[in-house]
């Protein structure tokens, strides 16, 4: 048997008076008897540096801000709508989160309840806030109810305030747009989403009917009328 060095050994020595053919044939042959195995490769200056840095770009890579005027005519479109449907989405959330604390304590009688249903439907699909107010100017004896009713809730801002001043500075002033419904519009490829009259309206009267509803409905389980 021979003696043999160690898998893996690296052997280094200074430079000699071997020529520079030489060495080129060293380093695409190698040298030894199990070359075809791997073994016996040979490299000439591999490491030029004692020690090696790792440099690590920290500097983050900032997207391209796309502008409006950038977008085709589909494009601009297709962001419009998209822009307007999550718009959508943000606005059923924050309604259903508004409407679940939402109550009011001492309430009208159902029938003026869903009278007033029936009008804040119509002022929304004629685009008419001020059916609403009308209404509310118009309610003679019924009005009363309206007065002595309150609007309650854990989070509601318009806590404690007789539910006809909650309706008339809710629609008048659009305060319940602005107390329970107002969002920042979103912003998809340079097209921000556009919150018009109508839609506030049209959340103002979804919030208004839902809570109407909700009243009725609890007064029906409770067996009042």
């Amino acid at each position: 048997q021979a003696p043999a060095l160690q898998a893996g050994s690296v052997f280094v020595y200074p430079p000699g008076g071997i020529d520079e053919a030489t060495l080129r044939k060293y380093l695409v042959e190698g040298i030894g008897e199990r070359r075809l195995d791997g073994f016996g490769r040979v490299a000439i200056n591999l490491n030029k540096q004692e020690t090696l840095n790792k440099n690590i770009d920290t500097i983050r890579e900032v997207p391209p801000v796309v502008s409006v005027e950038s977008l085709s005519e589909e494009s601009r479109e297709l962001a419009c709508r998209l822009a307007a449907r999550r718009l959508k989405n943000m606005l059923d959330q924050r309604l259903l989160k508004a409407i679940d604390p939402l109550s009011i304590d001492n309430p009208p009688e159902n029938a003026q309840l869903n009278r007033l249903r029936e009008v804040a439907r119509q002022a929304w699909y004629k685009g008419m806030p001020e059916l609403i107010l009308n209404h509310l100017k118009n309610l003679r004896a019924a009005g009363e109810q309206f007065k002595r009713a309150r609007v309650g809730g854990k989070s509601a801002r318009g806590e404690g305030k007789r539910l006809y001043t909650w309706l008339n500075e809710g629609i008048g002033q659009e305060k319940i747009w602005a107390d329970y419904l107002e969002v920042r519009p979103p912003r998809i490829a340079g097209v921000t989403a556009e919150i018009t009259k109508a839609l506030k309206l049209e959340y103002t009267v979804r919030l208004l009917e839902a809570l109407l509803r909700k009243t009725i409905r609890e007064r029906q389980e409770g067996g009042a009328l």
